[in-house]
């Protein structure tokens, strides 16, 4: 398991107050702050194309929402009230999600992606992992945390669907920069040769992390939106190059054991 994960779920043990959780007769507690990341989902893998490079759905304590649009290569902006939150919390927790454990049993079906979850309350937090969601998985019980994990997935969609949504502005960025073979020809200079991906991505995929004053200057017509200058020429070099949105508070976030892009 990936330590990042390990250390989450330790915190989670140490908050709990006992091996079961609580049944709660009052609302589920969660921590109502900004940097607080309360539910995530995220999808990885598998044969996408374009790959998703911004996560579908990530909740914060302060009720900010921020959603995967326009097939995962934007991302929009909405809320949920304290109550809203509550009832999403209260419905993940009768799934029994906080005893999943992080790897769910794969079925044999190759090139579709994985989905990852994260949920965090005052009592427990848990992450997992789910191969092929939405297949048509075998009878029994070993099969049973992924079909609650369909219903999970199915809520969250149901929220993005109705939510009402504004755009979303990034602060920050990230390139993500792939040199290509030798044998790879390029139409266009690479457009911003203040950054210098070639001194960035020397002997391989890198990734270069964009300042608000270096993102103001790529003049994005939507910083929000993922972008890709495939391929490009630069210092004779040819790279591929992808631009995403940083959302907000994203050193909390989980880190899955996701493949790398390549």
């Amino acid at each position: 398991m990936n330590p990042r994960i390990a250390l989450l779920l330790l915190s989670a043990a140490f908050l709990a107050s006992a091996a079961c959780l609580p049944k709660h007769d009052d609302p589920i507690d969660y921590l109502q702050l900004p940097e607080s990341v309360i539910v995530h989902m995220d999808v990885g893998a598998g044969f996408l194309f374009p790959p998703p490079d911004v996560p579908e759905f990530t909740l914060y304590g302060d009720g900010t929402l921020i959603l995967a649009a326009d097939q995962g290569t934007t991302l929009v902006q909405s809320r949920l009230s304290k109550g809203e939150i509550e009832d999403l919390l209260e419905f993940i927790e009768n799934t029994g999600f906080f005893n999943f454990q992080y790897e769910q049993p794969e079925i044999f079906i190759t090139d579709v992606p994985t989905t990852y979850f994260y949920v965090n309350t005052r009592d427990a937090a848990n992450a997992v992992s789910a191969y092929a969601l939405g297949a048509n998985f075998p009878d029994g019980d070993e099969y049973e945390p992924l079909r609650r994990l369909n219903d999970i997935k199915a809520r969250l969609d149901e929220i993005a669907a109705g939510a009402m949504t504004e755009p979303f502005v990034p602060e920050t960025g990230e390139l993500a920069i792939f040199p290509q073979g030798s044998g790879t020809t390029a139409d266009e200079p690479w457009p911003f040769p203040q950054i210098d991906i070639a001194a960035a991505a020397p002997d391989g995929p890198a990734t270069y992390a964009l300042d608000a004053n270096e993102l103001a200057a790529l003049g994005l017509a939507d910083p929000a939106a993922t972008t890709c200058w495939c391929p490009v020429e630069h210092l004779g070099r040819v790279f591929t190059v992808r631009y995403r949105p940083v959302l907000p508070h994203e050193e909390n976030f989980p880190e899955f054991d996701v493949a790398p892009l390549e």
